[in-house]
């Protein structure tokens, strides 16, 4: 059964989508999800995230845990933080970009593969590889992408800025692959009412206020 936090976080993706509050449980544990994210990666750039050594950026992502704990968005904090050391401690010259094309080795790979995945399990959604290629090269490409010139500086908080942020095209390209692919998962809630169904915010044409899932929150809420 679904407990939702007694604690509101800095960030509350639950303040950009109108009438989520009172959205069912999914929709919740989506936020939750977010919030977690943003509290454990927001501010770090794609770009120092994708490609500095674990050495360097996992100590400082294991460092907030305690933060997202506090506003109960992990259960196990110290599981989540003892993995991540782990990866930072047994691979600390890898980073993201390598261990996606395969260059700590088969077997190195899929001990990382599992850990990530124990990682997924307590709350921290970052990449890893899967059994489709397809589904990998799509991660690739994505991570690619948000490692341009032109996306330099974007981060996972770059998803939830609104208008407070102009994106070139470039960088809303960027920016959706990641979020289709899961390399920036943000859930419904960068969806916005255009022609009465939710569309993709980032550049789209006409938007008239935030919405949820696809059929949880009806469009035509204010923005």
């Amino acid at each position: 059964m679904y407990v939702k936090p007694t604690k509101r976080p800095p960030f509350d993706v639950r303040r950009t989508v109108p009438g989520i509050e009172e959205d069912f449980d999914l929709a919740q544990v989506a936020c939750d999800a977010i919030n977690r994210t943003y509290i454990l990666i927001g501010d770090l750039a794609f770009d120092r995230l994708f490609a500095a050594r674990w050495k360097d950026i996992l100590p400082e992502i294991a460092g907030r845990v305690s933060i997202a704990y506090d506003y109960e968005l992990i259960a196990e904090p110290n599981v989540a933080a003892d993995l991540l050391g782990q990866l930072a401690t047994g691979y600390p010259e890898l980073n993201w970009i390598d261990y996606l094309d395969g260059k700590a080795g088969a077997e190195h790979t899929a001990a990382i593969t599992r850990t990530l995945i124990q990682l997924r399990r307590v709350g921290i959604q970052l990449p890893f590889l899967m059994e489709s290629s397809t589904e990998n090269s799509q991660v690739r490409e994505a991570i690619a992408g948000l490692m341009l010139p032109e996306a330099v500086g974007l981060s996972y908080g770059s998803l939830f800025a609104g208008e407070e942020l102009e994106l070139s095209d470039a960088e809303a390209k960027a920016l959706r692959r990641a979020h289709k692919t899961g390399v920036a998962p943000a859930g419904a809630t960068y969806y916005c009412c255009s022609g009465g169904v939710c569309v993709i915010s980032l550049k789209s044409a006409t938007c008239f206020g935030r919405c949820s899932m696809p059929g949880s929150v009806a469009c035509g809420h204010p923005g």
